[in-house]
């Protein structure tokens, strides 16, 4: 009898099988080419960065500590004022419905604050150049 539904045997489609040989194993080839595994890219001497040395950069440390600040207040404050609110209004039906309102406030504020923080970093000193125009713009002259 035939079964519905597709493949027998429980394979999915994809090569299951365990007859590996002893090199094979120590391989982990299971007879496959090593041709279509990625790698390791060759040693140039370029270093290459993480997300932990780029933040730690004597450049970008100011960065990091504004993104921790906002980090922990987010994670935070948004909590806080919420377990505020709700034992500060007297029991009623909408206490909870007001609480989150506040804490949704709060989170919008502190993402407002992060967005102006960013507009009023200064611009980095170095190329005085205006870019290049592209596109459209390329075609404009200044009138």
């Amino acid at each position: 009898m035939r079964r519905r539904g597709g493949n027998s045997g429980g394979n999915m489609g994809g090569d299951m099988s365990t007859d590996w040989s002893a090199e094979q194993w120590a391989e982990g080839t299971n007879g496959k080419s090593k041709a279509s595994e990625p790698k390791p890219a060759p040693a140039t001497g370029v270093r290459k960065w993480g997300p932990v040395d780029i933040l730690s950069a004597p450049d970008n440390r100011a960065v990091a500590r504004k993104l921790v600040l906002y980090v922990v207040g987010v994670a935070l404050a948004p909590p806080g004022a919420f377990v505020a609110v709700k034992r500060l209004l007297p029991p009623s039906r909408h206490r909870d419905a007001c609480a989150a309102i506040c804490a949704v406030v709060v989170l919008n504020l502190l993402m407002a604050a992060y967005v102006v923080s960013a507009f009023r970093e200064p611009d980095p000193e170095g190329d005085e150049k205006p870019a290049p125009r592209v596109g459209v713009w390329k075609e404009r002259r200044e009138e």
